[in-house]
């Protein structure tokens, strides 16, 4: 008696159900059954990480097999690290490949690129790369090295679908504060969230700010000193738009805690504000700034707030003026939950944990949810 057949939508849940980073398996499902194949392929090359040039030849080889079926239209996830490479012969690959990549690659919504530089790159690798990745709506940019700023405002501008931006560290030969953005050159009119690390950002903010980007979610890690005002002023600029704020004390003032004085925001103007996360604030000052920055928020929506704290000792969270802090954060009728982190010996971790809970009574009164991170 022949075994019932079942539909092809079942087959392809549980398919879909098996381990992602299980290519085996998958293999096997292409090798079993025929209608299984298309299914099984969207898993095995969903995501390609590209590193190597002997990886980028393989990979390139079996893009343009002609007894082979496409395979670059299952792509989504793209990611390229050029490095340093051993020669260089093999640390121009990332050049070298862009436009056969850009050309089979049609489908990829997922970009990330790591360690370029493009200065090496010729005529047409750069116009692949700004030309051949239509469909991306999220892009990270990691570690590259460019001649200005205006480059990489060409390179965010050429994906016009774009949504969410990340990028960190990135060097450029000519000065940065010195740029003069070019009118011509316009974001992408979605972008809505944008995450920077480590890096001079005042150009960027300036341009998405000139071009009237509503950005919905910002976060700012370890970013130079000098950049501070000009957040405080880009999220002002945003106003009720700014959902998502995350910022972080510059590592290079640590022990100057005016640098991150609550003057450079005015968060009044984010009347949509529903969460903030500041990160790495050190407490050898007392965070004298952080009362006046959180006075400042008048967002009904307001439902989370996150500290993340930088203090080897308990007697440095002391210092904080926790009773002010408790008393404004309870003022929020739609807070829900405050989170604390602390960077500290885990010996410690506990009682830390303990003494600031004894420091916001009216926020555990009001039933709001007090969590703590590892």
């Amino acid at each position: 008696m022949p075994l019932p057949t079942l539909p092809i939508e079942i087959w392809e849940q549980i398919i879909g159900s098996l381990n992602r980073y299980d290519r085996r398996s998958f293999c096997t499902c292409c090798l079993v059954c025929r209608s299984w194949v298309p299914i099984s392929r969207h898993y095995i090359y969903d995501t390609i990480f590209l590193l190597s040039s002997s990886q980028v030849a393989k990979f390139l080889k079996s893009l343009i097999c002609v007894e082979a079926t496409p395979i670059g239209l299952y792509v989504s996830i793209l990611k390229l690290h050029e490095g340093s490479g051993r020669s260089p012969r093999e640390h121009l690959w990332f050049s070298k490949a862009l436009p056969t990549l850009s050309q089979c690659l049609p489908n990829v919504t997922n970009l990330t690129v790591d360690c370029i530089v493009p200065d090496t790159f010729d005529p047409s690798s750069w116009s692949a790369l700004l030309n051949g990745f239509l469909q991306v709506t999220s892009f990270s940019l990691f570690l590259c090295r460019f001649t200005s700023p205006t480059e990489v405002l060409q390179l965010i501008a050429s994906f016009p679908r774009m949504s969410s931006l990340q990028i960190t560290r990135l060097g450029f030969i000519e000065d940065p504060r010195r740029l003069v953005t070019d009118s011509m050159i316009s974001p992408p009119p979605q972008l809505a969230l944008l995450n920077a690390q480590q890096m001079h950002v005042p150009f960027l903010l300036h341009w998405l700010t000139e071009h009237h980007i509503r950005i919905r979610s910002a976060t700012f890690t370890s970013v130079h000193g000098a950049s501070m005002e000009s957040i405080g002023e880009f999220a002002h600029q945003l106003g009720p738009s700014l959902e998502h704020l995350s910022l972080s004390e510059p590592e290079t003032d640590r022990l100057r805690p005016e640098v991150f004085a609550a003057e450079h925001f005015k968060l009044a103007a984010n009347t949509h504000l529903r969460s903030l996360d500041i990160n790495r604030m050190y407490a050898i000052g007392g965070l004298p700034w952080l009362s006046d920055l959180l006075s400042q928020i008048k967002s009904e929506d307001l439902e989370c707030v996150r500290f993340a704290i930088m203090a080897h000792t308990v007697a440095l969270l002391q210092k904080v003026p926790w009773s002010q802090v408790d008393y404004i954060l309870s003022q929020f009728s739609s807070i829900r939950t405050v989170k604390f982190r602390f960077f500290m010996d885990l010996s410690l971790w506990k009682k830390a944990a303990i003494f600031v809970k004894t420091q916001v009574p009216r926020l555990i009164d009001r039933g709001a949810r007090i969590e703590f991170e590892l």
